[in-house]
């Protein structure tokens, strides 16, 4: 039994290498001062691998860790394996 334990957890990881993984990517400018009013962000999830992405009005060191953390997390998460007609390149 524990063979066929370890053999389906290989495969699972096989099939679902971004499980439980995120990217964030946060893009901010140099001259203004940090604010969140300006700011957006998007959040989808694809193939277990959450996807953040953070367009901000000026510098991120303006803006304290856990307000930036708050405002990312009021965004929903867009699930896109639930999207049907999907397609790859």
């Amino acid at each position: 039994m524990r063979r066929l334990t370890g053999r389906l957890d290989r495969l699972q990881k096989a099939l679902a290498p971004h499980e439980g993984k995120r990217m964030r990517v946060i893009c901010c400018g140099v001259a203004e001062r940090g604010d969140l009013a300006r700011a957006t962000c998007s959040r989808a999830l694809t193939n277990g691998c959450l996807t953040e992405c953070v367009s901000l009005e000026g510098r991120i060191e303006d803006i304290p860790e856990e307000e930036l953390e708050k405002f990312i997390q009021s965004f929903p998460i867009r699930d896109n394996d639930a999207m049907p007609g999907r397609r790859w390149a």
